[in-house]
This record gives structure tokens, sequence and C-alpha cells, in this order.
């Protein structure tokens, strides 16, 4: 491939490598949505992913190419956890539509406090998304 094309957002997230035997983690599975919204560029199917990130650890699941508005992922990655700052740790997850420009669009975002999710030993349901991509400011 030439040096000098652009990289799509989807092929420069790499995921962050799993934690070290017997430190803390904590693993997420990202199964899938229902009644995605239909992205503002086009308006036609989507192709779908979603970005997980823990503080500046990311991993991505695969691109869902059935381009129905309730698409399946599957995917579970586990994160390396500080103990010390699980206070202020959020789970940030993002549905992204993987657009052919380059530009891809997000569809929805999630933020979970760790602290909230660990409470219980497993948090299982369905989450509402907010619009667009907009990562939530930390509290002042």
């Amino acid at each position: 491939g030439g040096s000098g094309r652009a990289q799509s957002k989807y092929a420069a997230i790499v995921n962050a490598a799993p934690p070290a035997a017997g430190r803390p983690r904590v693993r997420v599975r990202v199964l899938r949505a229902r009644n995605l919204p239909v992205p503002e560029q086009g308006g036609g199917p989507c192709h779908t992913y979603v970005i997980v990130a823990i503080g500046q650890a990311f991993n991505k699941t695969e691109v869902d190419e059935t381009a129905r508005p309730d698409p399946v992922w599957d995917a579970t990655f586990e994160f390396p956890v500080d103990p010390a700052m699980l206070d202020r740790a959020l789970l940030t997850l993002t549905v992204e539509d993987h657009l052919a420009n380059l530009k891809d669009e997000p569809l929805g975002q999630l933020a979970l406090p760790l602290h909230v999710l660990l409470a219980s030993r497993e948090k299982k349901g369905w989450f509402d998304l907010q619009p667009g991509g907009a990562r939530p400011s930390p509290a002042a």
C-alpha cells in the first residue's frame, strides 16, 4: 500500500494488549444492538462496529457487514484496570458506521462509570446509546 494514503478510523484503532496474568481486569462482551439510527450521510445501510474503551485502552469489534439495524458483534475484550482509578474510570462504547470515504460516522455512544458496573460481579442488559460520538467530559 502507498504510505501517502489516509488510513480509515477503523484501521487506525489498534486493539489493546490483554492484561498481564494476575493483574486486575474487566471483561466486556459486546453482543448486539437493536434499532440503530439511520446514518446522516447517505441514509443507506450501515456496516457497523463498536469501539470499546477504558481510559486510553481501546478495542474494536469486527465490522458487521449485514447492513441491518440490529447488528450482532459478539466480541469479548479484557482491559487492565488500576484499582486506584476505579472511581473516575469510564467504560465507553461507540457504535460507528464504517463508511468507504474514511470518515466513519458515530451513530451513538454509551458511557458507564466503572465503579457502577463493578458494584455487581456481572452486569447484563440493554443500554441506551446517546446520539453522536462526543466523549463525555469528566466532571469538574
